[in-house]
């Protein structure tokens, strides 16, 4: 699949005021933003609004179940680490990546 710039934003969009109600903001990057397109997957970042509230791990993976997103096994080491969750929705892959202030 490619994967490009509208789509990311698309995704970022949708998800922006459900994040919000967590206590976070959506942000993209990766080479959909860099080159406009991916072959592999996106990359979205979660960060909290305020310092003082961080996201928390549990929630956002709530979160992302409830909107229809399921874990997707990585497709390398490099997105194999606690603080990012690997998802897919309809044949779409995500790296969520939870930043924290």
């Amino acid at each position: 699949m490619l994967y490009t710039t509208d789509l990311l934003l698309a995704i970022a969009r949708e998800l922006e005021p459900k994040v919000a109600e967590i206590g976070g903001h959506v942000a993209i990057g990766g080479s959909c933003v860099y080159r406009g397109y991916s072959k592999k997957d996106m990359d979205i970042m979660l960060y909290p609004h305020k310092k003082e509230s961080p996201l928390v791990y549990l929630e956002v993976w709530n979160l992302l179940v409830s909107l229809g997103w399921e874990y997707a096994k990585p497709n390398s080491e490099a997105t194999w680490i606690p603080d990012v969750l690997v998802m897919q929705k309809d044949g779409i892959r995500v790296d969520f990546f939870i930043l924290s202030r």
